[in-house]
């Protein structure tokens, strides 16, 4: 789960107790927000769990935790490539994938179409693996489900790569994982 998840179900739990009268809730709510409304609303809690963080808005707190999200899967997909370097077969396919090397994806394709179907422990699948430009990224998603890589697959904590390019700002990618 995501940390931006965590903080909408956060912020959600905290309005569940707000609204059941729990006094630690409402104490924190007076000392997070003092001007805030009597009776609170979603936006208005969110508000708050930003302000107790040091942010201004909701969505400044959310673009924080949703930039932090980006540079962990960078990190990640560095340390993938890295390896994908120093080995072969699926850290190479992911290194490739990443990195935007639609032409070599093909040619391996072609040699073992049944590649796209491999998944890791999480059940995270090729298509997960896409580079930041998102014309690349289409091209790949293109050819790895004309390959039958299955866009709806769900990884073990129930996301699919739609999910993932949507957190990662790839509007048009997951729009194509979708449709």
């Amino acid at each position: 789960m995501s940390s931006l998840d965590n903080l909408r179900k956060a912020a959600k739990r905290w309005l569940k107790a707000l609204r059941a009268g729990d006094v630690a809730a409402h104490a924190r709510w007076r000392r997070a927000y003092p001007n805030a409304p009597t009776a609170p609303g979603l936006r208005d809690v969110q508000r708050a769990l930003a302000l107790e963080r040091g942010f201004a808005s909701w969505t400044a707190l959310k673009s924080k935790a949703i930039a932090e999200e980006r540079a962990k899967a960078i990190s990640i997909a560095r340390r993938s490539t890295h390896l994908a370097s120093r080995g072969s077969g699926r850290r190479r396919r992911r290194a490739l994938s990443f990195r935007g090397y639609v032409d070599r994806l093909r040619q391996i394709l072609r040699d073992d179409p049944s590649l796209v179907k491999v998944t890791s422990e999480d059940g995270i699948t090729p298509l997960w693996w896409l580079p930041d430009d998102d014309a690349k990224a289409l091209e790949i998603v293109e050819l790895l489900v004309s390959h039958g890589a299955n866009p709806a697959a769900r990884s073990k904590n129930g996301s699919t790569a739609a999910d993932w390019a949507r957190k990662r700002g790839m509007l048009e990618v997951a729009h194509r994982l979708t449709a």
